[in-house]
């Protein structure tokens, strides 16, 4: 699991693969507790199994904020209860280990007694109701003070295996029974079988929520995994489309989601069973549709911004006709790039292929003349908006037409 961002990440990971950590022996204490501060609860483990100094270092009590550390980079455990240590509960949670013999690859864990157990041992540590009162192994005055049963004052468990069977944990007994041999008086007595209870209790509230957590943990794995493996699965199909010639489909859809459907989005893509050659026919033929209507998209796209940027030179081209000094009422009445885009001359630049490299010296060439006959079209166009109003004109004074056409 990932280490908080501000880990000194180069760091962690020279101390991880340097076997066996041997670089962290010749580290000043100081420095070394701030590394060790960054691992994962089970790279802390690692460490301490190395060298019984480093191990001797890191189970100092005044050094238990390491362990404290390495477990909030445990995403959604919840915190060590107060009835063990940081690094037991490191140690229960993250190391596959029997904690009877000492046996590898060990998965029960018994949260109800918080301890892991192989077969074996969990036999070789318990014991049944039966066992219990043939060995007289509790007090017979302390469930009477404790004012309890016996499931209230022990933590009991079911097994299935070899037989079925309810089970005491004798280390917990052993521990109470301890405890009881140490006291001499009736409140001592009472006030340690209230403090057993209270312990057991807790004991089965914490085992709930890391039985919790665990079903939490393990659901998240499994979805980190097949994310994964659709993850690839759309990079293989990723890579045989681009072998194909549809990169410039990919990236499109990549970058339009919201406007056309991309490989995300279709069932058969997001799988978690590995691509193979013997389905990619089938699965061509599913996404075939997708990627012609993303190249569809993708070439009026294309085309529209082309389009664009070749009436920005037609634009372009008629204002450097105007841009004249000094100015006059000449240069403000130009047309508009709409005014040309239409004639013939221009609409072949603006229309043609994406092949051919058009430029605004281009439209250059052509605008002069255009704006002539543009100019021309608009004094009689004028002429006839002003007869219409004004349809007798022989009572002006001289030809008024020069006055009216001056800004042309």
């Amino acid at each position: 699991m990932p280490a908080t961002t501000d880990a000194p990440a180069k760091l962690l990971n020279a101390v991880r693969q340097s076997p066996p950590f041997g670089a962290l022996h010749q580290l000043p204490s100081i420095v070394l507790r701030e590394i060790l501060r960054y691992l994962h609860p089970s790279d802390l483990l690692n460490v301490a199994r190395t060298s019984k100094a480093l191990r001797k270092l890191m189970l100092r009590r005044e050094n238990a904020y390491i362990w404290r550390e390495g477990l909030k980079h445990v995403k959604g455990l919840p915190a060590c209860p107060a009835f063990m240590s940081e690094p037991a509960y490191a140690h229960i949670i993250f190391s596959a280990t029997c904690h009877g013999c000492g046996a590898g690859d060990v998965h029960n864990v018994i949260w109800s007694w918080f301890v892991r157990y192989c077969d074996k041992c969990l036999l070789a540590s318990s014991c049944t109701y039966r066992e219990m009162q043939t060995a007289s192994l509790i007090p017979q005055d302390a469930l009477v003070i404790g004012e309890m049963t016996l499931k209230e004052m022990f933590t009991l468990i079911q097994i299935s295996s070899p037989l079925p069977s309810y089970r005491f944990h004798l280390p917990q007994i052993d521990r109470f029974v301890k405890a009881w041999k140490r006291t001499t008086t009736y409140e001592e007595r009472y006030e340690l079988c209230d403090e057993q209870g209270a312990l057991v209790k807790a004991m089965k509230e914490r085992a709930t929520e890391c039985v919790k957590w665990l079903e939490w943990d393990e659901e998240r794995k499994e979805c980190e995994r097949r994310a994964a493996l659709i993850e690839q699965r759309i990079s293989d199909v990723i890579n045989k489309l681009q072998a194909a010639g549809w990169d410039p489909e990919i990236r499109y859809m990549d970058d339009h989601k919201s406007k056309v459907t991309t490989l995300r989005d279709i069932p058969i893509v997001l799988q978690t069973s590995q691509l193979t050659d013997e389905e990619w026919p089938l699965i061509f033929d599913a996404i075939k549709p997708t990627l012609e209507v993303a190249r569809t998209a993708r070439l009026a796209d294309e085309r529209h911004l082309m389009l664009k940027s070749r009436t920005n030179m037609l634009d372009e081209a008629i204002r450097d006709q105007f841009a004249t000094l000094p100015r006059s009422a000449h240069s403000f009445a130009r047309p508009y790039y709409i005014d040309l885009a239409f004639k013939p001359e221009c609409r072949e630049l603006i229309d043609a292929s994406a092949s051919r490299l058009i430029t605004k010296e281009d439209f250059s060439l052509v605008v002069p003349g255009l704006v002539v006959h543009w100019e021309e079209e608009c004094k009689r166009g004028f002429k006839e908006w002003i007869k219409n109003r004004l349809p007798d004109t022989s009572s002006l004074p001289g030809n008024p037409w020069p006055r009216m056409l001056a800004p042309w």
